[in-house]
């Protein structure tokens, strides 16, 4: 027993002194004040447009979410990836060509997903003039989130995100206090200025980016062989499609298969789920980078430490996450509205899948970064496959409910095809079960 505390106690100085805890720190600190902010701006959300008008909001930032992604088309995730590479081999004159052509891509694509998003429109009487201004939003979300990639690939912990965290949500709060002074708060008016804010942000992450670029890029080489880069972002942007659709379905489905109020009610989960998941999505603003470093310098041994640190620190804080805010649900959610009280219990659904993603450990960004995205890609598509078919079933019957459940099915799917790819492909098991056992990794 006391070999055991003594070992715990290493690694927490471990987790405390490594180049990823130290950035992981720094990420939390942006996380949590980035999301009391988003909480503060959903609660006035909730509180003045009232169950269905959240919901009516929802459902044309839901679509936006879906367009912006399309429009990224994987650029985000490449960049973390190719940009930390370039840094260490050395390869900077390719820098500043990417995100020339990643930018005009992304403006491209979103003209393309506005499109599709008015399109719908058409067809959804009931949302027509929310979606019309949310196909306006596409192209904000989907800068916001290339130049976090951009920003992220350099190491940049806070630059990356910041902007879209911390400005963003500022910005939209004060606009909102402000416009009050004139007139009440409507679902359109809302949503204009949370595209108003939105470029707020993007010109601060631009800036960012140029700064870094004009720091980092050395000399364009006159001939150098051009990347396929666009081919290379194919299967990042099939696993952010992916992705998007695991976190947005259940609002499009409830607004679908149920109605606005049903997914006005789920909102509240779905913003307290990133509290939830803080400490991965904190933790792996560095840590995704850093594997790409390690796996292409050949650092197997100094990776699978880092990761089994990663796994655990993770792991325990998502579970305290958990038991915090599904035991405080009903108190918190009565803050959005007596209305919403009636879903506490969702949490415990949403929680209970959290938990067990990180148990798992970072399967999906240790097969994207380390170039097993296929599999990945299967791995994803499967869980969103099990997500979707759960809350179809289950929707219609049990309204949120059945879309937690289907959350929640998906992510342990997910998790489980993900963690058997990284036990074959990379040779070692990133777990919690295997930090337990403490059994020997292949290096």
């Amino acid at each position: 027993m006391k070999s055991v505390i003594s070992d715990l106690a290493r690694k927490g100085r471990t987790l405390a002194s490594g180049p990823v805890a130290k950035a992981s720190i720094v990420s939390v600190a942006i996380k949590v004040t980035g999301l009391a902010l988003s909480f503060a701006q959903a609660v006035i959300a909730a509180r003045l447009l009232g169950v269905e008008g959240y919901g009516m909001v929802a459902v044309a930032l839901s679509a936006a979410q879906i367009g912006a992604t399309l429009a990224l088309f994987g650029f985000g995730s490449l960049a973390v990836r190719e940009i930390a590479g370039w840094l260490a081999s050395k390869a900077t004159h390719l820098l500043v060509p990417f995100a020339r052509r990643a930018a005009a891509l992304v403006l491209l694509l979103s003209a393309v997903g506005a499109t599709i998003v008015i399109a719908i429109a058409g067809f959804w009487p009931e949302y027509r003039s929310v979606l019309l201004i949310g196909a306006a939003i596409i192209p904000v979300l989907a800068f916001i989130q290339l130049l976090r990639g951009i920003a992220q690939g350099f190491g940049d912990v806070a630059g990356a995100q910041w902007p879209g965290e911390i400005m963003r949500p500022l910005l939209l709060i004060g606009l909102i206090g402000l416009s009050l002074t004139f007139a009440p708060l409507e679902p359109s008016a809302f949503l204009i200025l949370f595209a108003v804010a939105g470029f707020g942000g993007v010109i601060a992450a631009a800036l960012l980016v140029r700064i870094h670029l004009i720091t980092h890029s050395s000399a364009v080489v006159a001939h150098f062989a051009k990347p396929r880069w666009l081919g290379k972002a194919a299967p990042f942007f099939g696993l952010s499609l992916l992705a998007i659709v695991q976190s947005e379905f259940a609002t499009l489905m409830l607004a679908l298969l149920a109605s606005p109020e049903q997914a006005g009610l789920y909102q509240p989960i779905a913003r307290l789920t990133p509290i939830i998941a803080l400490p991965a999505s904190a933790a792996a603003m560095r840590y995704a980078p850093r594997i790409s470093e390690l796996w292409n310098s050949q650092q197997l041994p100094r990776l699978i430490g880092v990761t089994r640190v990663y796994t655990l620190a993770t792991t325990g804080l998502t579970t305290l996450a958990t038991l915090i805010l599904a035991g405080l649900g009903t108190w918190i959610l009565q803050i959005f509205g007596a209305d919403f009280v009636s879903v506490a219990a969702l949490l415990w659904i949403v929680g209970a899948g959290q938990i067990f993603n990180t148990a798992c450990g970072p399967v999906g960004y240790l097969l994207t970064m380390t170039g097993h995205t296929r599999i990945a890609t299967i791995a994803k598509a499967t869980g969103v496959t099990i997500a979707l078919s759960i809350s179809a079933l289950l929707i219609p019957y049990q309204g949120t409910a059945g879309a937690a459940i289907g959350v929640a099915a998906g992510l342990v799917v997910w998790n489980i095809i993900s963690l058997g790819a990284v036990r074959r492909a990379l040779g070692f098991d990133p777990s919690l079960l295997q930090f337990i056992t403490g059994k020997k990794q292949r290096a």
